[in-house]
């Protein structure tokens, strides 16, 4: 049950962070990866995001970053899990994924004004 809900809460992650960008960064080069989509952010958005996620999962920035550089790639890498060399170790933060998946999802019921 691994593989599905990594790869479903990747993509969802990547397409609330790709919701938030101007479309001029979305172009070559976005792609797939959760840490250079977090990065285009603007800081104020890039701050929330980090400080939610730290504070639900009872953690701090130093585990964020390195949450991050583990789970950058987490949506073509476990999507293709099949397709790699056997022996590839995998790896991707859940706690990660959900915190931002948790924090868009208020973000859209208050834009939405959805309970």
């Amino acid at each position: 049950l691994a593989f599905p809900m990594i790869v479903n809460l990747a993509l969802s992650c990547e397409l609330f962070l790709k919701s938030e960008l101007p479309e001029s960064e979305l172009g070559v080069g976005s792609g797939h990866n959760l840490k250079i989509l977090y990065n285009k952010l603007d800081d104020s958005l890039k701050a929330e995001v980090r400080m939610s996620v730290v504070a639900e999962c009872g953690a701090d920035d130093e585990w964020f970053y390195n949450a991050l550089d583990r789970t950058a790639k987490a949506f073509p890498d476990w999507r293709y899990y099949y397709e790699t060399p056997q022996g590839t170790t995998l790896s991707a933060s859940v706690s990660l994924l959900l915190g931002i998946s948790m924090f868009f999802n208020e973000k859209c019921k208050e834009e939405f004004n959805l309970k």
